[in-house]
């Protein structure tokens, strides 16, 4: 026990730490860490949905991508604007969602980038759905990251 406590005298708290002491502890929890391709303005153009600035105006394409909340952590608020959350209801809900939308119905038009756009994007697309049926059914939540 004295061990931990002179430990814990010298530890000096610093948000770059935090952020990797969390990442760790969230990867090490989670039961799946599927790395999906999301086109986020891409999809937002071609299904016709605005993007807002702030995550409780979340159109339901943002929200299955980045989270419908902020995901905190003890009262911090864990990597603001990269990270977010979906509680069960929110999956259950975007789940639903999200099998209602049919890629072959896409078209170009609403693309920025034309047919690679849709192209990227319906390649893309099942897997994001697949998750989150999957989490739904093991009435899950789901932690969403951005990574660049």
């Amino acid at each position: 026990m004295t061990f931990f406590r002179e430990m814990a005298a010298d530890f000096r708290f610093s948000v770059g730490a935090w952020r990797v002491l969390v990442g760790e502890v969230l990867a090490a929890a989670a039961t799946d860490i599927p790395l999906i391709e999301t086109p986020l303005e891409s999809l937002a153009a071609i299904l016709q949905q605005e993007l807002a600035e702030e995550r409780s105006c979340f159109s339901p394409i943002q929200r299955a991508v980045l989270g419908s909340r902020d995901l905190t952590l003890g009262g911090f608020v864990f990597r603001p604007d990269h990270a977010g959350l979906n509680h069960r209801e929110d999956v259950q809900f975007l789940s639903g969602w999200l099998q209602t939308v049919d890629p072959e119905r896409w078209s170009s038009d609403n693309s920025t980038e034309g047919n690679d756009d849709v192209a990227f994007a319906r390649e893309w697309f099942p897997d994001l759905v697949r998750l989150y049926e999957q989490a739904a059914k093991e009435d899950s939540v789901i932690v969403c990251e951005e990574i660049a």
